[in-house]
This record gives C-alpha cells, sequence and structure tokens, in this order.
C-alpha cells in the first residue's frame, strides 16, 4: 500500500543516527539502513554470550538489566495510554499496532524533535520494539538478548539455530510508511515459525 509516511532508513537518519557516539556509528555493520527483521549469526553454536557481545559479560549484563527496565516501562506505558490490562501478550501487541495507524504515525513523526534524544518517535520505536521482543521471548524462551551499544541495537539471538532478529528496527519499519500496515502479531508468528523450521532442518 502507497503510504505518505517517510521510509523507514529515512527515519533512522533522522531520530536515530544523530544520538550514535562516533565508536557506535563506527561500529553499526547497516551503516544508514535499518536493519534485516532477520539474520544469521557467524558464530558457532553454543558460544558464550559474553564472547559473542562486543560488549563483554559485564556490558551484556548492564544492557540487558536496562532493557529489562525498559520493557517493564513499555508495558506501563502502552498499558496506561492504552487500557490495557492484564499479561502483556499477542493481544497487547494487537492492540498497540492498531492504534498506530499511519495517521498517529504522521502526527508522531511531526511532533518530534529529531535533536532530542527523548523524543517521543525514537521513544515509541524502542518501546513497540521491546514490546515484540517481549511476545517472542514469552513464545520462544529460546531467544535471548544479545546486548549492544547503543542500547537499541541489542537484538536476540536464537541459540539453537543461530538466527539473530533485530526488534528495535521492527519498530523503526512499524512507524513508517514500509511497515506500518504490515500486521505485526502475524510477522511474530511467521518468525517463530521460521525459527522452528531452521532447528528443524
Amino acid at each position: 500500500m502507497n503510504s505518505g509516511l517517510p521510509h523507514c532508513d529515512e527515519l533512522f537518519v533522522r531520530f536515530f543516527l544523530p544520538h550514535y557516539s562516533v565508536s557506535d556509528a563506527d561500529r553499526y555493520p547497516f551503516g544508514k539502513l535499518t536493519r534485516p527483521d532477520m539474520m544469521s549469526s557467524e558464530y558457532p553454536n553454543g558460544t558464550p554470550l559474553c564472547e559473542v557481545s562486543t560488549l563483554g559479560e559485564e556490558g551484556q549484563t548492564a544492557i540487558c538489566d536496562h532493557l529489562d527496565t525498559m520493557t517493564k516501562a513499555a508495558i506501563s506505558d502502552f498499558g496506561r495510554s492504552l487500557g490495557l490490562s492484564g499479561a502483556a501478550d499477542v493481544t497487547w501487541l494487537e492492540a498497540v499496532d492498531n492504534f498506530y495507524n499511519e495517521s498517529v504515525i504522521g502526527k508522531l513523526i511531526k511532533d518530534s524533535d529529531p535533536t532530542d534524544d527523548s523524543n517521543d518517535y525514537k521513544i515509541v520505536c524502542i518501546e513497540f520494539g521491546l514490546l515484540v521482543a517481549h511476545i517472542l521471548k514469552k513464545s520462544c524462551p529460546e531467544l535471548c538478548w544479545l546486548a549492544d551499544s547503543p542500547y537499541w541495537e541489542s537484538t536476540l539471538l536464537h541459540e539453537p539455530t543461530q538466527n539473530i532478529i533485530a526488534p528495535m528496527h521492527w519498530g523503526i519499519k512499524k512507524m513508517s510508511g514500509y511497515g506500518w500496515d504490515d500486521g505485526f502479531v502475524e510477522k511474530c508468528e511467521m518468525c517463530l515459525g521460521l525459527l522452528s523450521q531452521d532447528r528443524e532442518g
């Protein structure tokens, strides 16, 4: 479907790229592009996370603790703003996905200041990604955080297949002309199906 919303890569450059440190930007492998929905890890199965992560064991722990805190904040924010209750599950994801339609996303982009590190667009993208990660991890406990810096570059690693998912980049795609109407419940189901298929294959 054609959309008047900007492409996800344009929005990544506008709202996220200015907030990378020089060292983070140098290490970021995709430059000015959002990451693919699913990627293959180059590490052998069973490699300890502290060796896979560029941050080492201490950095991995610190970022993962921050992600847990941010996930709780995301669930609280969406629950309060959309009147959701109970455990955050696929019904929450569907409600949030439906709420952020083309019009709401357009206003969010328009009202957000890219120079503000805590602008609403950036926060909503990150919180949507954290909700996606929460749902995926509940459905597939073999997914675990692979911490990175800045924290929104953290990914989910599926150790049995060594596949990697970048949930915060899913959030940027959702809040853009590229993927606002993709249907993220179905997208999560498809992703989980691929992980299961890869494991069995």
